[in-house]
Parts: C-alpha cells; structure tokens; sequence
C-alpha cells in the first residue's frame, strides 16, 4: 500500500484532467476520512477517482463504494478507473460500480452490496431533481451517526443550494466551505463529528496544502 503522501503525487495529472485548481478539496476528504475511519463511505459520481483514491488512503479497514454511469465528460469506462486503483494499490478499499447515482440503494442491491455509510460524498447529479432523487436512494442505509457532504455548493449554484437548505431541518449542523473546489456542504446528526469537520479543516489551512 502505498502512503498518503504519494498518492498525493501519483493522482497530480488525474487531478488536473479533473478540472481542480488545488488539492485542498481532495485533503479535506482524506483528513475527514482519516479522523472517522468509516466502516463505509458512498460516493455518487466518480470521474476519474481523484477524491475516492484520497480517501482510501485514509479509511483504514473500511472501504470506499463509488457509483457513476461513466456517461459524462470524464472517465467513459470503469475500467479506467479501476487501472488507476489498481496502481495506485487501492484495489481492495475502493469499490467501483457502474450504475444510476440516483438509485444507489437499488444498485448496491443488486450488486448484492449491503452498507451503512458514515459518510455519503455527492458529486454526480448536481440539478435539484437528481439531488433529491439521490438523497431518497441512500437515506434508508444511513446510520444514526453520518456525514452527508455536497460538493459544488456555492451561493451561484442554485440547484445545490436549494437542495442543502431543504435538508437542512433534517440535521443538526450544516457547514458551508467557500473556499474549497467549489464549496461543499457538509451536513452531520453528530457534535463529534461536527468537531472532526473542523480539525479537519483547520489542518488543510494549517499546512497550507492545495
């Protein structure tokens, strides 16, 4: 297994076929992931595995479950994917399954797959319907205790926006992160994670990663 460190490098040119303009967004998920050692994080929407390969790096004996159709501007093939993971020596913590983000409960079903994610990471449908549609997909595996984060969840985005603030009565606290990618939202049931949250952005501002 290679370190957390070196994933770092060996993910730099994914990174930048991704469209990011700094890895902090990336560090953020690994400290995240890091500091609550899920037993399972759902990620909706994969690309090129930029953020599911930081957070393997972390997860310690959990595992990292990433749906996407493989339909969009980035990876067309699963199988790219998962030449990546494998390289990268994460074949056994990342999952990748090709599938409808929106009926993830369906597609982990039939993929014979049961979890309860601790954290869900949403980054696939980003229109209000699609949002809502997956949220309904995931929401009967969650544990009392999880994070559900939103990515590209600034103020211009209105779909995310409507969509987090709906969701908002749901949870008891809802942070909104500006300066990360394109600002993601985290919404979590727990205090504890809610002080993890932020270690873990103090962390990435702390060292100055990006």
């Amino acid at each position: 297994m290679i370190s957390a460190m070196e994933v770092k490098f060996c993910v730099a040119s994914l990174v930048n076929a991704t469209g990011y303009k700094s890895t902090k967004s990336l560090e953020f998920l690994r400290n995240l992931v890091g500091r609550i050692k899920p037993s399972c994080v759902l990620e909706l929407g994969t690309a090129f595995g930029a953020s599911a390969a930081y957070m393997a790096a972390t997860i310690g004996d959990g595992k990292v479950i990433s749906i996407d159709n493989y339909s969009g501007m980035y990876a067309k093939d699963v199988a790219n994917v998962q030449t990546i993971m494998d390289r990268l020596g994460f074949a056994d913590k990342v999952t990748l399954i090709k599938g409808d983000s929106r009926k993830s409960g369906e597609v982990l079903k039939q993929a014979g797959i049961v979890v309860s994610p601790e954290i869900v990471f949403m980054d696939a449908d980003h229109s209000y319907n699609g949002l809502v549609a997956e949220y309904s997909g995931f929401v009967a595996m969650l544990p009392k205790k999880h994070i559900v984060i939103v990515d590209d969840a600034l103020a211009d985005a209105k779909d995310e926006v409507k969509f987090v603030s709906e969701l908002m009565c749901k949870y008891a606290f809802c942070v909104t992160i500006k300066n990360l990618h394109n600002g993601i939202s985290l919404l979590c049931t727990d205090s504890e994670y809610l002080i993890k949250i932020a270690d873990s952005i103090k962390d990435v501002i702390t060292h100055g990663r990006s």
